[in-house]
């Protein structure tokens, strides 16, 4: 019997070590989580308004062109929107994906050309 009461503790010894060995590894997860619960640090409210300073773009300024001759004077945008305007009704609502314009005061006169464009009478009045 002596046999079998060795074996017996042998089989005990093996269940206690895994037992143990399960143990380990529990609490090495729990470790191991906690490292990582403590490596995420917390921003303070200034260094959280660092961080938002940093994301935010600069604002464009707001900007206006004004074309003024003798005592008339007409906003840029206003041009550009007129050109398309009048682009859009000679040719229906095709799409205007590039426009040039060229302004001569002299004859009263913006020139316009859409998408490459420049045929036709692609002509508007300056001073409306």
């Amino acid at each position: 019997m002596p046999r079998a009461k060795k074996l017996a503790e042998e089989v005990v010894d093996k269940k206690e070590m895994e037992t143990v060995e399960k143990a380990v590894e529990a609490e090495a997860k729990t470790k191991s989580r906690a490292k990582k619960t403590v490596a995420v640090k917390e921003e303070t409210p200034a260094e959280k308004k660092n961080t938002v300073k940093k994301e935010t773009k600069k604002a464009e300024p707001k900007a206006s062109v004004m074309i003024q001759i003798g005592n008339k004077e007409v906003a840029a945008k206003a041009v550009l929107a007129a050109a398309v305007e009048a682009y859009k009704a000679a040719n229906g609502e095709v799409e205007v994906e590039t426009i040039e314009i060229y302004i001569k005061p002299e004859e009263n006169a913006v020139y316009y050309v859409v998408n490459g464009d420049d045929s036709g009478d692609n002509k508007i009045d300056l001073f409306q």
